[in-house]
């Protein structure tokens, strides 16, 4: 259920800037680019309860599979992508067309 409730807190955030997102569109633009404007901060509550929610998955996948070496590898990757995806949402990429920034390479990174 945590998990579930982290993808629609994702959700609902990514609508939430889109409805203030300033001319930026979904189709031409990345999602992080929404940080730049009047609601960026949504952009980040949203990233980590998704993170939140990818924790839970892989908790609950971690106690729920057989036992095995394929088990902790899988699980431990899985939590692996979850907190570059949770370190990804501390850092803003660069609004459209500005010059590269540090914080942005760390983001796509």
């Amino acid at each position: 259920m945590a998990a579930m409730l982290g993808v629609v807190w994702f959700a609902a955030a990514l609508l939430a800037l889109q409805s203030g997102s300033g001319g930026l569109d979904w189709t031409r633009h990345y999602v992080s680019q929404f940080a730049n404007g009047p609601r960026g901060w949504l952009l980040a509550v949203g990233v980590f309860g998704h993170a939140a929610g990818n924790l839970a998955l892989g908790l609950g996948l971690y106690r729920s599979l057989g036992r095995g070496a394929l088990r902790h590898w899988a699980c431990a990757l899985f939590l692996l992508a979850t907190a570059g995806f949770a370190l990804a949402g501390l850092f803003t990429v660069e609004a459209p067309g500005a010059a590269p920034s540090a914080s942005g390479a760390i983001h796509r990174s």
